[in-house]
């Protein structure tokens, strides 16, 4: 008896009534239903279309021994689509009568090997003789795949044989000394059902992965796709990225230069190519545009539904402010292309969490930034009343990023993983692998009344200080030259608790001074829930903007909403004495910024600031010059204001948004989906 091998699929489909029913289809295309069931085809296997099964023979390890021996023949299948394995079907093949206890598996495939397992089971193969049986084994949960993987069986046999599977012969040929073929060979032969699913099994984690590689830091982000590639299980959670390239810099992987949207897959091989599944090429898309963020999380949210969601920001920042002022970014996601940021101090970093929560009906669970100087006080404050989670480093991020395979490793162990869990693992494996080689720092914050308690006792300790004498006072002037610092020419970020503790260890500062700096460290204790330092013992997880030298504020960080809110430690470092009762009022300048969300389809919240009370209106025009609908006319006092514009009753297409204040005009784009 020549050796014959069959492979099937049971397809269900939704697209028709016809198509739903269930149907064998065998690697030559033939159908179940049209052969005698009593005395089946068996078609030897070839490479059948991509649309049914791809099937070979082969074991997925040299593993028989010279004493016992473990046999393994596997079959392996690309599905033309990610699908759900509802069932295995476990055939054997031979010429006498046989039943034996096999361990049945499913594999996911990586190029060259054998994956991890996905699936593993006890069956039975049903006696035969000279025949063919089948056991179809089903699947208490259903086993997504994205990809090719692999069904095969594992049994343990002794040299003492009991039935003809356990004679010598019953080896493949291809593994015979002779390369001959025996008749008492056993032969065993798989199959799958199958769903394709029209919508992605529901998850624990959807980690959503903006990478912004349009700037220098190209050749990085093409390192970390395939730093995630490398650590991921599919059949756990999910990780999405949409990845921008820059002109230059990096060659591999076709050197495209588009906006590309990525749901990773596994790939163990070295190198820079990615091999995850394309999900659409968007063409050349701003990054540094708030609304291309909130498009990515709106598609990421829909198409991969979970219980919890991480968003990954990836791409060069400053935090709220870094630098020489003429270069310093305020914000995240540089796009060289299009020569913008997401900015902080202008407030659409944290309209864009505002949005995000919006979609996901609920905080994001983790906010985690690849990106340097972002673990500031008052970048978390943008985005404390969207976010749980808010991960960020205090220092620059090194070349290298996060080690996203050890992190994914992790996930694996623990695909269960609470937000605070996973945030931790985060900061974890990201000080644990750059120890010894870099200078790092990671932290993790909770951003519940224990954030809001911190930021109330920096704004009361900000009053004590200047009560003190502020900037003039010797001992305070004394603990920031020894804080710990973040940043060259000028060192604009100090770590907030080592500041405070400076205060405190001041014998000429007054109790109600060093008791106030006593609250905001015991506050920051409370409010970073992990923190990890290489190289910066004095780091304690929180950083605050503080130049030494007065001349070189900003005055871009009274647009922050943490100096709306809580304007004392700007007075404090801005060099006020007077304290809480004297401030002086904060300059306000006329702005009215980009709607968000933009393009909308709902609802878009219109936001601006007025220098001082005056008279205004606000309203929207179409593409022609009309005037649409007026949204505000009348008086408003100095200060921030926020409109929410209902797209109900607008046709889909361009608008503008004017704001008038006398002979001021301020005007922003706005697109209707609807």
């Amino acid at each position: 008896m020549r050796k014959l091998f069959f492979v099937a699929l049971f397809v269900v489909s939704y697209v028709s009534v016809e198509a739903s029913k269930t149907t064998m289809l065998f690697s030559k295309g033939h159908n179940y239903q049209n052969i005698n069931q009593t005395n089946p085809f068996v078609v030897k296997s070839t490479k059948g279309p991509i649309d049914t099964l791809t099937p070979e023979l082969l074991p997925p390890f040299d593993c028989w021994g010279t004493d016992d021996r473990q046999e393994y023949e596997a079959t392996m299948f690309t599905p033309a689509k990610s699908c759900s394995i509802m069932a295995i079907i476990h055939g054997v093949m031979s010429d006498t009568a046989a039943s034996k206890t096999c361990s049945l598996f499913i594999w996911d495939d990586i190029p060259g090997d054998i994956g991890p397992r996905l699936f593993s089971t006890e069956t039975m193969a049903i006696a035969t003789d000279s025949g063919i049986s089948l056991n179809v084994v089903p699947l208490t949960s259903p086993v997504y795949v994205t990809g090719p993987f692999w069904v095969g069986n594992y049994e343990w046999d002794t040299l003492m044989p009991t039935t003809a599977i356990d004679t010598i012969n019953s080896l493949p040929s291809a593994y015979n000394n002779d390369g001959d073929w025996y008749s008492e060979d056993v032969d065993y032969f798989h199959g799958v059902i199958v769903k394709y699913d029209t919508v992605t099994i529901h998850k624990k984690w959807t980690i959503l992965v903006y990478m912004n590689g349009d700037n220098g830091s190209e050749y990085n982000a093409t390192l970390s796709v395939n730093k995630l590639e490398a650590g991921i299980d599919t059949s756990k959670y999910t990780v999405v990225v949409q990845y921008d390239r820059n002109p230059g810099f990096d060659t591999s992987n076709g050197n495209w230069t588009s906006t590309r949207r990525y749901l990773i897959t596994p790939d163990l091989n070295p190198g820079m190519i990615i091999r995850s599944e394309l999900k659409s090429d968007l063409g050349e898309i701003n990054m540094g545009d708030p609304n291309s963020l909130v498009d990515f999380v709106r598609w990421g949210v829909q198409t991969y539904p979970a219980d919890n969601y991480a968003l990954i920001m990836w791409g060069p920042a400053d935090g709220w402010y870094k630098g020489a002022k003429k270069s310093a970014i305020k914000g995240t996601s540089y796009d060289e292309t299009d020569g913008s940021y997401i900015g902080v101090a202008s407030g659409e970093y944290g309209r864009a969490m505002d949005s995000v929560k919006t979609i996901l009906g609920k905080n994001l669970d983790i906010l985690a930034n690849d990106a340097s100087y972002m673990g500031m006080q008052e970048v978390a404050y943008e985005v404390k009343d969207n976010v749980d989670f808010f991960v960020a480093s205090e220092y620059s991020v090194p070349i290298n990023d996060y080690p996203y395979d050890e992190i994914l490793d992790s996930l694996n162990a623990n695909y269960s993983a609470t937000p605070e869990e996973l945030a931790n693992i985060m900061v974890n494996k990201y000080t644990n692998y750059y120890n010894g080689t870099d200078e790092v720092t990671l932290s993790s914050v909770l951003l519940d009344d224990k954030f809001v308690h911190l930021s109330a006792c920096v704004d009361t300790f900000a009053v004590k200080l200047m009560q003190a004498g502020g900037r003039t006072n010797g001992d305070i002037d004394n603990a920031r030259y020894y804080t710990e610092e973040y940043f060259e020419s000028p060192n604009a970020h100090i770590d907030l608790y080592d500041f405070a503790s400076h205060i405190k260890g001041k014998s000429g500062l007054s109790s109600s001074v060093k008791n106030w700096a006593d609250s905001v460290m015991n506050a920051v204790n409370s409010a970073v829930v992990r923190k990890g330092s290489v190289g910066f013992d004095s780091s304690h997880g929180m950083a605050i903007y503080y130049p030494y030298d007065v001349e070189d504020l900003d005055t871009a960080y009274i647009q922050l909403s943490f100096t709306q809110d809580l304007p004392n430690w700007w007075d404090f470092i801005n060099g006020d004495t007077l304290g809480i009762s004297d401030n002086p009022k904060i300059p306000y300048t006329l702005t009215l910024l980009s709607p968000m969300p933009n393009p909308v389809s709902s609802y878009a919240n219109l936001r601006y600031t007025l220098p001082n009370k005056t008279n205004v209106s606000l309203q929207l025009f179409d593409l022609t010059g009309r005037l649409v609908k007026t949204l505000y006319s009348g008086e408003q006092v100095a200060g921030n204001h926020t409109l929410k514009l209902q797209s109900v009753g607008l046709s889909k297409g361009i608008y503008f948004v004017t704001l008038k204040t006398g002979t001021l005009t301020k005007t922003q784009k706005l697109t209707i989906l609807r």
